[in-house]
């Protein structure tokens, strides 16, 4: 006990010590432990707060998108604003445990879908991207294109089908009618043939839990429309000269006095209807010009009035781009003006769209042939397609697709040859729907006792300015129907196309 306590005595000094130390140690681990503790609830706060943020963001451009497409404005400006914000919220969680917030983000993740899905009739390819990169962001899992369903009837049966994606890439080659394939959201293009029948172009547009040929599409919008791809017999129409536009829906501006990108669009549906490839050429004009009862006709009128008819650079001023410019002033005086060799086959401008029904007439009485103007309806689509694109091309604008004003100077030129901008081609082959020719429609605003002015659609080659939005596909200016301009013209519908 003697050497016990003598020893206790000698070491106290450092047992004491040793006590304080492991004292301190687990203090310190106290502390430690505290502080990860205080700092993962922090994180966890944090978190909370970055995902509720993200979910505000997401429910503004919910009730943003609702209200209408967003243009090209400072309401996209906006929208595209919250979609960066909220992207880099997510990027700043980046690979953080997210199991406090999964219910969170999970409830989020299911929006952008929908809000891509009323995005569908928009054609702002830049704001549908940015709204897939963060579904991606929310979702690593999700698929940010979507995918829909194709069914597709064809008359008659065991025709050949091709199929192919806005890029060209081949999604289907087979034969007979189609059901329920499955395919990534986005714009399509059939080709569709059988022997004794003409080839016809289909194009069509997926949407993200959508079902193209079902008669529940767009909400059921169509359900009592015959969806049938028919394709007409072998000679019914000239199809070089002719394209049939198929029925079926597509996506239209809804407010024809719209100048600008990205409109508000809506679904229409438009029975099959056969309308010129080309706008009309001046080798057309000439019979009509050189007919006896024609001529009389112009004779028949005050002075002032005898250009009627013929080709003029203004209302007043025969077109010597058109017109023989070797004609004697009698000639002249008398209306008696030849369309020039080198100009007959030049797309025919210098009408009003009274010249453009008084050719018509006198073509139906002499061919027995029955032609009529487009609607603006029918116009929008042959030139447009289904999935409401800007351009017939598609929608970003390029001033070499066109036959529009000179490059570099934006001076405007003269009429050219049809199809002179190989480009300037829309999706069922109709050429120059964007430039070239303003096309006169056989509709128009209403002045009342069934008057009209008609509509123009599609830009020209005057289009002075350098405006892209004068080339865009859907008619929405109306003017006197008989004005006057050498980049005015036409193309024609039948009236009565043989099935």
């Amino acid at each position: 006990i003697g050497r016990a306590l003598r020893w206790a005595e000698r070491h106290r000094r450092a047992a004491t010590a040793g006590i304080i130390a492991a004292l301190a140690l687990v203090a310190l681990a106290a502390v430690i432990v505290g502080g990860a503790v205080m700092r993962r609830a922090r994180a966890i706060e944090d978190l909370k707060r970055t995902a509720a943020s993200v979910e505000k963001r997401i429910d503004r451009l919910d009730r943003n998108l609702a209200a209408g497409p967003p243009g090209r404005g400072d309401r996209r400006a906006e929208i595209l604003v919250e979609i960066e914000a909220a992207a880099a919220d997510l990027r700043r969680i980046g690979s953080l445990d997210r199991s406090p917030v999964a219910t969170t983000l999970a409830a989020a993740a299911t929006r952008v879908p929908e809000i891509l899905a009323r995005l569908a009739p928009v054609g702002d390819g830049d704001l549908k991207g940015a709204l897939g990169r963060l579904l991606v962001l929310l979702d690593p899992d999700a698929d940010p294109v979507g995918r829909g369903l194709l069914s597709l009837t064809i008359a008659p049966p065991g025709a050949e089908v091709l199929i192919r994606d806005r890029a060209g890439v081949i999604v289907h080659r087979g034969t007979g009618s189609l059901a329920s394939l499955e395919l990534a959201a986005g714009s399509y293009e059939a080709r569709v043939s059988a022997p004794d029948r003409i080839a016809l172009r289909y194009p069509l547009l997926v949407l993200r839990g959508e079902h193209w040929g079902d008669h529940g599409f767009a909400g059921g919008a169509f359900a009592d429309r015959d969806w049938t791809l028919r394709l007409p017999a072998t000679g019914s129409f000239d199809d070089e000269a002719f394209v049939m536009v198929p029925a079926g829906p597509y996506l239209a501006t809804r407010d024809r006095d719209h100048f600008g990108a990205d409109p508000a669009l809506e679904w229409r549906w438009l029975d099959d209807f056969v309308i010129a490839r080309d706008e009309l050429r001046a080798a057309d004009w000439q019979g009509f010009l050189a007919d006896e009862e024609i001529l009389r006709e112009i004779e028949n009128r005050p002075d002032a009035n005898r250009l009627v008819y013929l080709p003029r650079l203004r209302p007043n001023q025969p077109s010597e781009h058109y017109l023989d410019a070797n004609a004697s002033p009698e000639d002249v005086q008398r209306g008696r003006l030849r369309i020039r060799d080198e100009a007959r086959e030049l797309a025919l401008g210098g009408v009003s769209w009274t010249d453009a029904r008084r050719f018509l007439a006198w073509r139906e009485a002499t061919t027995g042939e029955k032609l009529v103007l487009p609607t603006a309806a029918q116009w929008e689509k042959a030139a447009r397609g289904v999935d409401g694109r800007l351009f017939p091309w598609g929608d970003d604008f390029d001033w070499s697709r066109v036959r529009g004003p000179e490059p570099g100077t934006m001076l405007g030129r003269l009429p050219g040859r049809p199809g002179e901008a190989p480009d300037d081609v829309s999706p069922y082959g109709l050429r120059d729907m964007g430039g070239n020719l303003r096309e006169w429609c056989r509709d128009g605003g209403e002045l009342g006792d069934g008057e009209i002015n008609p509509y123009l659609a599609g830009g020209d080659c005057s289009s002075a300015g350098g405006d892209p939005g004068w080339f865009m596909t859907w008619p929405r200016t109306f003017l006197p129907r008989d004005n006057v301009a050498i980049s005015w013209g036409f193309r024609v519908v039948q009236a009565e196309p043989k099935r």
